[in-house]
């Protein structure tokens, strides 16, 4: 996989990429090849070598993650320092995240705050839900506009996540009864049918900004697919 024409900036310290949708970020036991992880390690010669086990090497400096479907900004490091740095911003919650969506459903309020907690969803694993008792999770959500397309009330967001939990602005969209346009875990059978019929291929979410303090804003510009008016 060849993703230099998706490098948003590279200096010494970090690559920024712009990630398309549909592509995996790291390497796994489904997702052997054509991944991000895959593209970096050829790029920036960061093979995760057996005989360095630190995590700089083995992740080939991803210090985030995007799901499959989402596209937009992702941030490598190019060093062990920079790489335990940006980890350490994101764990203390210093590193803004902005994304762009639409979701089904009229969302009426200008901004909302979602707080809902977070965990596995106990009746399927490979989901998560909101459970009593899961990890502290907070979105802010604002409307960008409300619209209609082939009957269907929908809504374009900006949603900035406050905390970093697994899957989250999905689950707390789909817990407003608003889920991602395209989202095939979140979403209702009747809303991904109404999607396909629309020609709607992906998930509608996009990684539009991220600001990390002492290396920058990125920012990364929502594809032509979220005009759907």
């Amino acid at each position: 996989m060849n993703l230099k024409d998706r490098i948003i900036f590279e200096d010494d310290l970090i690559l920024v990429l712009d990630k398309p949708a549909g592509v995996v970020v790291n390497i796994s036991q489904t997702s052997p090849e054509s991944t991000v992880q895959n593209f970096v390690a050829e790029y920036l010669n960061l093979h995760p070598y057996k005989d360095r086990e630190d995590d700089f090497y083995q992740r080939c400096g991803i210090v985030h993650r995007l799901d499959k479907a989402t596209s937009g900004v992702l941030v490598v490091a190019k060093t062990p320092d920079s790489f335990v740095d940006i980890q350490s911003l994101f764990k203390d919650r210093k590193i803004q995240k902005v994304y762009v969506a639409i979701v089904h459903g009229k969302i009426e309020d200008a901004k909302i705050i979602i707080d809902a907690p977070l965990s596995r969803d106990p009746k399927r694993r490979t989901k998560f839900a909101v459970v009593k008792g899961g990890k502290e999770s907070s979105t802010d959500i604002s409307v960008i506009k409300n619209f209609a397309l082939r009957g269907e009330e929908l809504t374009e967001v900006e949603v900035k996540p406050l905390t970093g939990r697994t899957h989250q602005i999905r689950v707390h969209l789909a817990a407003i009864n608003s889920p991602i346009v395209g989202d095939v875990l979140y979403s209702t059978r009747k809303k991904l049918i109404w999607s396909q019929e629309c020609g709607i291929n992906r998930m509608l979410l996009h990684a539009k900004a991220l600001t990390i303090p002492g290396y920058g804003e990125f920012q990364a510009s929502v594809p032509s697919d979220f005009n759907l008016i």
